[in-house]
């Protein structure tokens, strides 16, 4: 039994929140566990400046500029888990790591944060959206041709504080649980200290397709460690969330996905074990996305499917 039980996170408001929501419910679950929590700065954290896509060649890091230290910490044992936005997480893992727990999912919209009433449509037209994810440029682009894309890097408060202090910025997209994790009521009206106020429209799933893995925390550890984590972790674990994310995880991979690929999957437990998986890929220079749906049980047959579906089976890799 690991005492203290070491928790690894990055240092953002949402990075803390999330590792104090699993101390919380590992302590329901264990109340004589004792825990610790230990914040370690990723490469992500400390380039702010690269865009999203490029962070990765400037580093040198293949994947996981937001969890490659944390994953350092966890094998030299300074952390015993680490939790994280699976989002961040490449769909195929280091060798050596597992990801045993997956909590229930959060909202998985996103959300545009807008100076306008109206969401999308409500920008004028020639509007400036701020925003680093390849995914939300490119569904934006095909949603409003006329909009001019801005990249922008940061945590949550500092996304929100730009776009509100910047008068060439009409808005910003975020995702619907980091805002309502950190106290921003999504559907409402913002006023932050300074600058403009700022309206929080939720974009429905079926205008704007999430990212494989969105809304949901994951917690990862050494794969020689699992027998001696599960009883602790098990209680936490919510078992459609997993087989949701493995469906989304296993099509990402079949794909060879990464930060920098523009493609959005969602799967949804639709019924006692049915699984539903839709997907948008933006090929390259095309405005208008390949589409498809899949129906199945298991993970890796429904991702399978729709990859021969949206005809892209041939191709290896998207990056």
């Amino acid at each position: 039994m690991f005492n203290p039980l070491v928790i690894g996170t990055r240092g953002s408001a949402l990075a803390l929140y999330q590792a104090r929501l699993v101390e919380r419910l590992l302590k329901e679950a264990h109340p004589e566990l004792e825990t610790e929590i230990q914040i370690i700065e990723t490469i992500g954290d400390k380039d702010r400046k690269t865009s999203l896509a490029k962070v990765s060649e400037v580093a040198k890091v293949q994947r996981g500029i937001f969890i490659k230290e944390l994953e350092e910490a966890l094998s030299k044992e300074r952390v015993h888990i680490a939790v994280h936005s699976l989002k961040d997480i490449p769909s195929v893992l280091n060798d050596g790591f597992a990801l045993p727990c997956f909590l229930s999912r959060g909202a998985r919209e996103d959300v545009l944060v807008s100076k306008h009433k109206g969401g999308i449509n409500g920008l004028p037209k020639g509007a400036r959206v701020a925003t680093g994810g390849v995914r939300r440029q490119c569904q934006l682009k095909w949603l409003r041709p006329d909009i001019e894309i801005v990249e922008i890097r940061g945590n949550v408060p500092t996304r929100l504080k730009k776009t509100a202090v910047n008068p060439d910025l009409d808005a910003t997209m975020l995702a619907a649980a980091g805002l309502e994790r950190l106290d921003y009521p999504v559907g409402s009206k913002l006023k932050l200290e300074e600058g403009d106020s700022l309206f929080l429209h939720s974009l429905p799933v079926n205008e704007f397709l999430p990212a494989g893995g969105q809304g949901v925390v994951a917690i990862e550890c050494l794969t020689n460690h699992l027998k001696e984590l599960e009883s602790l972790i098990s209680p936490l674990n919510c078992s459609k969330t997993e087989k949701e994310c493995a469906t989304e995880r296993a099509f990402l991979h079949q794909l060879g996905a990464s930060c920098d690929t523009p493609i959005a999957a969602m799967a949804t437990d639709i019924n006692h074990g049915k699984i539903e998986l839709q997907a948008r890929y933006w090929k390259e220079g095309e405005v208008v996305p390949v589409a498809g749906l899949e129906i199945g049980e298991e993970p890796d047959e429904i991702a399978k499917n729709l990859v021969n579906r949206l005809n892209l089976v041939s191709q290896s890799s998207l990056n």
